[in-house]
């Protein structure tokens, strides 16, 4: 059995039972078509294609499915809040905006101008957001993967070069916000010019409502504003972190209000705005509580993504309880004009 052989039987296995046993031999010959003459960079992307349909086939997040639907709905806030969360922490947590020795006696080492490894995570998604404005669809995509895989990366990372890295609570917010981007079946801000227009606005939105919240706290308590002091505050000064944080369960509140009364429009936005509040809940909770110790952040980090499989999970079960009966779509096909696949 050659390896090509071996590797379309892997990706066929993949399929759920009964999705296999209705489509196996057009499973087998889209894999073979899509691997013959290939070379080994190509033969593997066009192999990882196949297998994430399959997964996404046997969890249910299909073009189709609810639960894929939601997690479209739910990818342009949840891009626009990591964009948001990483543009503001950029400035106002890892910018020195004026010399002072006191932060190299804080931290064990630097990345060039700043004081953690958080920047490898935000610029990259500052780059999510400049590829997807310019209609490169394609590579913010990929992008968002990278930055998920960074913000699980830089712990380790940390630990290797003696660079310190950011809250646990952060880290853990970003990768889910991240997840819920790949989650989407079909890349959300590719769909529809609406997609863009909704990651722009709640970008700036989001982006406002926080520098808002920093502006104000530097007038009333520090009586400047955060580039005038000599070091960016809110790692310094976690307190100023603390009255951001709590201003998301207001806001999120609002949000939900707000989706309840657009219903209207759009029936998926309520669960969209809960399933973006699960990591936004995980990042106000670190942040009210910026004393918490190394085990309890852990708790809250792992706390927020179960939760968010829970309600992934039961909307899944709601969704194929009344469906069990009814088979499921065929095997994507490859599209001529640009090699991805399509569901037909």
């Amino acid at each position: 059995m050659t390896v090509s052989e071996r590797l379309i039987r892997i990706i066929v296995g993949l399929y759920p039972l009964a999705y296999r046993a209705e489509h196996q031999s057009e499973i087998t010959s889209t894999a073979r078509d899509s691997l013959a003459g290939r070379g080994p960079i190509e033969a593997v992307r066009e192999a990882a294609d196949l297998a994430v349909h399959a997964l996404r086939q046997r969890i249910g997040l299909t073009v189709g499915s609810v639960p894929g639907t939601l997690a479209a709905s739910a990818a342009p806030l949840a891009a626009a809040s990591a964009i948001a969360l990483s543009g503001v922490f950029l400035v106002c947590a890892e910018w020195t905006w004026a010399p002072n020795p006191y932060l190299r006696d804080q931290y064990l080492g630097h990345l060039g101008p700043f004081p953690t490894l958080g920047p490898i995570v935000y610029l990259t998604w500052l780059l999510v957001f400049l590829t997807t404005i310019t209609g490169r669809s394609g590579v913010a995509r990929f992008l968002t993967a990278v930055a998920v895989a960074a913000s699980v990366a830089i712990i380790p990372l940390a630990w290797l070069t003696g660079v310190d890295r950011p809250r646990l609570y952060l880290l853990s917010a970003l990768t889910l916000l991240g997840s819920i981007v790949l989650a989407a079946p079909v890349d959300p801000l590719k769909r529809l010019p609406s997609d863009r227009k909704t990651l722009v606005i709640a970008t700036v939105t989001i982006t406002g409502i926080l520098s808002a919240a920093t502006l104000v706290h530097g007038f009333i308590y520090a009586d400047s504003l955060p580039w005038a002091t000599p070091v960016a505050p809110w790692y310094l000064s976690p307190v100023v972190l603390k009255d951001v944080g709590s201003l998301v369960g207001p806001v999120l509140v609002t949000a939900l209000i707000v989706s309840a009364v657009c219903m209207r429009w759009n029936r998926q936005l309520p669960l969209a705005i809960v399933m973006v509040a699960l990591p936004w809940a995980v990042f106000a909770y670190g942040a009210s509580e910026y004393r918490l110790n190394r085990l309890a952040a852990i708790g809250t980090c792992v706390a927020g993504l179960i939760a968010l499989g829970l309600l992934m999970a039961a909307i899944n079960a709601i969704y194929y309880a009344g469906r069990r009966s009814v088979p499921q779509g065929p095997i994507p096909q490859q599209d001529p004009t640009d090699g991805t696949l399509r569901d037909h």
